[in-house]
């Protein structure tokens, strides 16, 4: 199944550190939660599995045709 992350914070990235199937891309954004930066730690392990990443708050100018599931964890815009 091709299918893409939209992530950010603690429960984004809780949720990265788990998944064990490469997504085809991850949109992610900086929430400014808590005093540890989940952003770039969600940065640094995209980096680290080859993962695509877009760093924007919507899937605007994304090409989605080849997506059958989008999963979204501590999204908080739409």
């Amino acid at each position: 199944m091709k299918f893409a992350l939209m992530l950010t914070g603690y429960k984004g990235l809780k949720f990265l550190q788990k998944i064990e199937k490469k997504p085809n891309f991850i949109v992610t954004y900086d929430n400014n939660e808590g005093k540890e930066s989940s952003f770039n730690e969600i940065l640094r392990i995209c980096k680290e599995r080859g993962i695509t990443t877009y760093i924007q708050k919507s899937l605007n100018n994304l090409d989605l045709e080849q997506i059958e599931k989008i999963f979204v964890l501590g999204w908080q815009y739409l």
